[in-house]
């Protein structure tokens, strides 16, 4: 009986920090709010390549993208707010031309998606100017 043992590569990215900046918009309906979120994203990245054989190829990336998403949020007293968000990231593509484990050449594409689950509190009330 010949027994084969299968040889690959596995691949691992991980979006190590990243940021934000984007803008909101909605539809407010009583203490409800259906809204729809956009903008750039910035992003920290980790891959390694890990082959059996070849040894690990690991680098970092920096890439800029573009996120976009939608949610719903609720006041649930005129402080604290419940919210349910859906975001999706697309940092685009990039080639690791030269690993250093001895693969051919190859590419990532870095695309995320997010739910968050959370709170809101808002602190304080309206600031009225006295003289």
């Amino acid at each position: 009986m010949i027994a084969t043992l299968p040889i690959g590569s596995m691949d691992a990215t991980s979006l190590r920090n990243g940021a934000t900046v984007r803008a909101r918009g909605g539809i407010a309906v009583d203490r409800l709010l259906l809204f729809f979120t956009g903008g750039w994203a910035y992003g920290d990245f980790q891959h390694t390549n890990t082959d059996p054989v070849l040894g690990v190829d690991q680098f970092t990336a920096h890439r800029s993208g573009l996120t976009a998403g939608g949610g719903i949020a609720y006041a649930i007293t005129n402080n604290l707010i419940g919210k349910l968000e859906y975001r999706y990231y697309d940092f685009g593509r990039y080639e690791r031309l030269a690993p250093l484990n001895g693969q051919i050449p190859y590419t990532v594409d870095s695309t995320y998606s997010v739910v968050t689950l959370g709170l809101d509190f808002k602190f304080g009330g309206l600031v009225v100017a006295k003289y």
